[in-house]
């Protein structure tokens, strides 16, 4: 059995006239194998091996749910991610259906691009994900989803294929798309001529005249007018009706990332931005495009399907690409709560491994009670089973101290608050207990934390931890 067979299905089918008289029967096997399987790694699930996530519910698009179909290939959930699988004993009629769409725009003698491709949707099912993990704290994904492709693929040192977006300082980095309705608006300023929408092989799929002919409006709608027919268009032209807001119907286009982009009159560059047009139920996160093959020569990646020219050559190598994301770190802002009457002298946290933290500073609490604040001087990662131990301990000579808490309890992924940086010193300052700031350690707490110079919009994620001794 081959390292990439999934199943096998034996199917009957009748006797032949042959076999009729002997009652043999003839086996027909269907042997599926991975052609292509996308895992998901998160470095917060640090009790799993390999770091897997399972925080997605996975679908093909309507329009890939579709192609698949047609070329006899089957979708497969798993618990981490999912897997497209192919019937290996009709190879052909996958790696023909490519050379077909390599042939469409080149002619029969000569291999064309081939942009052919499965898109798939990943929508959460863990609420708290955006919390634990390393992207911008207000990630909307009604907004903006991060978009993947085997484009990017690459080999990494520990052999995994990753389609994250690489980048050079972190190859964690994720840049979000914006996300488009069906029909969608798009401004632009009079010395605009039309609009195109492109798709990633370059193909313009939609374009939008911005000046129309009037007489043409007699007849159709604006939004139904070509942009030849308002070629003879431009601004000032009376005979021309302009606007300065077009709109675009997706509705024809299947589900995937297009580029919009203003075409000026006269030869100067057109203005552009990345789109991605995806349903909003299930509600994605992410978007991800699998190209079945190289589509240019030049172009980079991994893919499974290699040389369609000549077909002699032709190979299917399954891939089996990640998706990596990368854990939060936030500040841990630790509250201890003494018992009413207890003081403690000397209070400090030790942990292993070492993290240093400011404090602790009396300060008053909302509902009254004093508390002794900590705060972390550098972020501490969170993970679903945390490496880190911290102990409450109290200094009673200089030689001997008190374990309060062997064990303190660690940030929660349920809860990060990222807060403006002007507004923790101020809170700070105002929740201070009287002449706390004589004492040194608070002084330098206050300190820490106040002496940024922080802009009004700077700010910090933050774990808030309350601890009752």
């Amino acid at each position: 059995m081959s390292k990439g067979r999934t199943y096998e299905h034996v199917l009957r089918r009748p006797s032949s006239k042959g076999e009729k008289g002997t009652g043999l029967r003839r086996l027909h096997t269907v042997r599926y194998e991975r052609l292509m399987q996308v895992s998901i790694r998160h470095t917060f699930y640090n009790g799993s091996s390999n770091f897997k996530c399972p925080d997605f519910e996975i679908c093909p698009t309507p329009s890939s749910a579709a192609l698949m179909q047609s070329l006899g290939l089957l979708f497969k959930r798993e618990t981490t991610g999912f897997a497209v699988l192919f019937n290996a004993l009709r190879t052909e009629s996958l790696t023909n259906y490519l050379r077909e769409q390599a042939r469409r725009d080149s002619g029969p003698l000569n291999a064309g691009p081939v942009w052919a491709r499965l898109s798939f949707v990943l929508s959460l099912t863990n609420p708290y994900f955006v919390n634990f993990t390393d992207i911008s704290i207000d990630t909307n994904p009604t907004d903006e989803n991060f978009y993947f492709t085997n484009q990017f693929a690459h080999r990494k040192a520990d052999g995994a294929i990753v389609i994250n977006p690489e980048d050079p300082v972190n190859d964690f980095a994720l840049d979000s798309i914006r996300v488009v309705p069906t029909q969608a608006s798009v401004s632009m300023d009079e010395d605009v001529k039309e609009v195109h929408v492109v798709d990633i092989s370059g193909e313009v799929v939609i374009c939008r005249p911005r000046c129309v002919p009037k007489s043409l409006l007699k007849e159709k709608i604006a939004a139904a007018i070509t942009c030849d027919e308002a070629a003879d268009c431009t601004a000032g032209n009376q005979n021309c009706e302009c606007t300065k807001t077009v709109y675009l119907d997706f509705s024809l286009l299947p589900e995937d990332k297009y580029t919009i982009e203003l075409i000026p009159y006269g030869d100067k560059p057109p203005a552009k931005r990345t789109i991605l047009y995806t349903a909003l139920y299930p509600l994605p996160l992410c978007f991800i495009d699998l190209l079945f093959t190289r589509p240019t020569t030049a172009e980079p990646g991994i893919y499974p399907v290699e040389n369609l020219f000549p077909k002699e050559a032709t190979t299917i190598d399954p891939v089996h690409y990640e998706i990596r994301f990368n854990r939060r770190a936030t500040f841990w802002n630790y509250y201890i709560v003494p018992r009413a009457g207890e003081r403690y002298g000397d209070l400090f946290i030790k942990s292993e491994p070492l993290v240093e933290f400011a404090g602790p500073c009396c300060v008053h609490m909302p509902d009254g009670k004093t508390a002794y604040r900590f705060l972390s001087k550098s972020p501490i990662p969170l993970q679903e089973e945390s490496t880190f131990e911290l102990q409450l301990r109290n200094q009673v000579t200089p030689t001997d101290d008190d374990v309060i808490l062997k064990r303190l309890p660690v940030a929660s992924s349920h809860q990060v608050l990222p807060e403006q940086l002007t507004d923790v010193c101020r809170v700070l300052r105002d929740s201070l207990c009287p002449l706390a700031e004589q004492e040194k350690k608070c002084a330098e707490f206050v300190e820490f934390i106040c002496a940024e110079s922080p802009t009004k919009f700077s700010e910090k994620n933050y774990s808030d931890i309350y601890v009752y001794v």
